[in-house]
């Protein structure tokens, strides 16, 4: 069956089965309906000399007869028919479509042709294609292969060489499976994986030159916040214990398609060479959680009282025991700053060396 332009997809009839024909021109394997339900990757499929044609090899199931035409009015086509690919929710599917704050988002990544780049999340390739001609190589990570099939055809032939796809779920697979030892990493993130992001940033410091990423606003802030601020709280000090982190452009709902409830801002991060102490990092962060577990009481009371030290080695000596509480006894930790923290830690654990 030649399919011209057409974007396969539908629900399907339990009765009807698909061999595709890869380009090594092996039969390949019967779908279930869970798999036809997903869309098709075009890369699985024979290609005709159009690039938007597809060669699909259809058979019938053996506990019934195939009604072709039953098949291809679930099927999306037309001209461009890739258009109509359907938004996932769960995935939190949000689309740029401002050419503006597109070119602002390459400007501050200043990509040349000696960079590595990784975009998570490619969706219909507003940064992916930019990315392939300016990059020596695009590595693209994206869990749905719909939109991972639909931008990978859009890519130029004279580019396609340079940009490796990795269909996957990136909370699973994080940069495990990307070949550059150093890279840079250029996104429009999916906003409900920010925070594992940071971690696996963090995680992999020593292989990410820089990124550029457009996050949720409120995550942006919290991130950057300065002691003092109301959203400071420990994501504010681990990101920043290992990570330079500046706001740089503040995007409108209206950028995006469909429209989202919340505002967003691209900021840049870039991994400090070392953190900003060297210290017990498990321990240290027990105490920071500990310092944001009651926002209400003082710190003091939090140490206490908090259950991420209960189990510590070792124990931190008794609050009434520092000179840091009698000098300030009713400080509260979103008043500190990273150095007065580990200043903290110092004395809530004297025989901790620092590392």
């Amino acid at each position: 069956l030649l399919c011209r332009g057409v974007a396969l997809r539908g629900p399907s009839p339990s009765q009807f089965g698909f061999t595709r024909k890869s380009s090594a021109g092996a039969a390949a394997v019967s779908a279930s309906d869970t798999m036809f339900r997903r869309w098709l990757s075009l890369r699985d499929i024979t290609r005709g000399s159009n690039s938007k044609d597809v060669y699909l090899g259809i058979r019938a199931s053996s506990r019934t007869r195939t009604n072709f035409s039953h098949i291809l009015r679930h099927f999306r086509g037309g001209e461009g028919g890739l258009k109509k690919l359907v938004r996932r929710k769960s995935l939190g599917q949000v689309f740029l479509k401002d050419s503006g704050v597109v070119g602002s988002i390459l400007r501050h990544a200043a990509i040349s042709n000696s960079d590595d780049v990784v975009e998570i999340g490619c969706g219909l390739g507003v940064l992916t294609l930019p990315l392939s001609q300016k990059a020596r190589s695009l590595t693209i990570i994206e869990s749905d292969s719909g939109f991972l099939a639909e931008t990978c055809g859009r890519i130029s032939q004279e580019c396609a060489h340079r940009v490796t796809s990795l269909h996957g779920d990136f909370t699973k697979i994080g940069f495990d499976k990307v070949l550059p030892e150093r890279f840079v990493v250029v996104t429009n993130l999916p906003y409900q994986i920010s925070t594992f992001f940071i971690q696996t940033v963090i995680a992999n410091r020593s292989r990410i030159q820089k990124a550029i990423v457009m996050v949720q606003r409120d995550f942006a802030e919290r991130l950057a916040a300065p002691p003092g601020n109301k959203v400071y709280g420990s994501l504010s000090i681990f990101g920043q214990f290992y990570l330079n982190v500046r706001k740089l452009i503040e995007v409108p709902r209206t950028a995006f398609k469909p429209i989202p409830k919340v505002e967003s801002q691209v900021i840049e991060i870039v991994p400090r060479k070392k953190p900003m102490f060297e210290l017990n990092e498990e321990l240290f962060f027990r105490l920071v959680r500990s310092a944001f577990w009651g926002r209400r009481k003082s710190l003091a009371k939090c140490i206490r009282e908090s259950p991420f030290l209960k189990d510590c080695d070792p124990k931190p000596i008794p609050p009434c025991e520092c000179q840091f509480f009698q000098d300030r006894p009713l400080v509260r930790g979103e008043d500190l700053s990273i150095k007065e923290f580990v200043q903290l830690y110092s004395e809530l654990f004297p025989n901790e060396k620092r590392i």
